[in-house]
């Protein structure tokens, strides 16, 4: 009965003790939602003195830390989650947390080397992968960053930071088709962000890249192409482009405004895209964007498409989708059951 009694007792103060672990990350959260990520770490601290085992403590001290910007301190319990091998979504959100700490302290390679690990555990996760096309875009390692971020964006078409770092790739490539389908579908995906504008614009400016009007004849439009666009598998695509941005002051586009130029170019250049990639149906670009941009080319939605993703940097095309807010629902359907 004694017996009984002392394990009853200890199970009670295990208990306890649990409960207080508990009650010290729930405080740590709401200091750390509050912006007291001091007053956060300080509790989770308490509560790994209680338990050094408690992965969610130890994970969420090291969330807190790096957003102090005290990154030794985040990788040193990023590490311990790590080791513990708490849950998939603990021990993924630590591998992140660790190669984000690493990175921020100079340390790119063994940042690399971390999301490399990360990657072989936890088959190609999107967000392990951005991270580490990231590393190797930082240091102009396009191809190896490519290659990741691929993978990345099939694990999870939706990423849209994904879609908006491959644009940046091949823009750098200097890859304007590449680059110019990656830009329309983070724009798809996140049209009314702080990073939209900048997309739209970036986006404008590669559809007219290579196009120009010498000032003393302006009749004259010359059109000229980077050697890597020649090269690329979208090459003919690529001059068709610089061919329909020149038709723009025709007689017949006179009356169109930029809005509709732009959604009369934008379609033309779908449907290009789309079929040459008809017959190539396993080839990345195809079956990530130029077979659903062919079919939104096909479609009725071509005008609402336009000012769907103008709305962030184009007052018209903002107060066209307040307007037509039935209409763009239907479209938002049309691209979930699409894309």
């Amino acid at each position: 009965m004694k017996r009984f009694s002392f394990l009853l007792l200890l199970f009670s103060q295990s208990l306890f003790a649990q409960s207080r672990v508990d009650s010290l990350i729930r405080a740590g959260v709401e200091y750390h939602d509050a912006g007291s990520y001091l007053k956060a770490i300080s509790s989770y601290q308490k509560a790994i003195e209680l338990n050094p085992e408690s992965g969610l403590a130890h994970y969420e001290l090291a969330y807190s830390a790096m957003l102090t910007e005290d990154y030794e301190l985040a990788q040193e319990h990023a590490e311990i989650v790590i080791d513990l091998d708490e849950s998939d979504i603990l021990s993924l959100s630590a591998y992140n947390i660790l190669g984000s700490s690493l990175d921020e302290r100079g340390e790119v390679k063994k940042s690399i080397k971390v999301y490399k690990k990360a990657l072989r555990k936890f088959d190609d996760h999107y967000l392990l992968a951005y991270n580490l096309a990231l590393d190797y875009f930082n240091i102009n390692e396009f191809d190896e960053a490519e290659e990741v971020l691929q993978k990345g964006i099939l694990n999870n078409p939706s990423h849209s930071s994904s879609h908006l770092l491959l644009a940046g790739i091949k823009k750098s490539q200097r890859a304007r088709v590449e680059s110019l389908l990656a830009f329309h579908t983070f724009l798809l995906l996140e049209p009314n962000s702080a990073r939209s504008p900048g997309a739209y614009n970036q986006l404008m400016s590669q559809f007219g890249a290579g196009v120009s009007r010498d000032p003393d004849k302006p009749n004259q439009i010359n059109i000229s192409l980077s050697p890597s666009s020649i090269d690329s598998d979208f090459s003919s695509a690529n001059m068709m482009i610089s061919m329909l941005m020149a038709t723009n002051s025709l007689d017949e586009n006179k009356d169109l405004s930029e809005q509709e130029k732009f959604v009369k170019n934008t379609t033309t250049f779908f449907e290009i895209v789309g079929e040459m990639g008809e017959n190539d149906s396993d080839d990345f670009w195809n079956e990530t964007y130029t077979r659903f941009y062919y079919k939104l080319a096909q479609s009725d939605y071509m005008t609402i498409y336009g000012h769907y993703i103008a709305q962030s940097e184009n007052s018209e095309s903002e107060i066209w989708i307040l307007e037509h807010q039935k209409e763009t629902n239907d479209f938002l359907k049309w691209v979930e059951e699409n894309f």
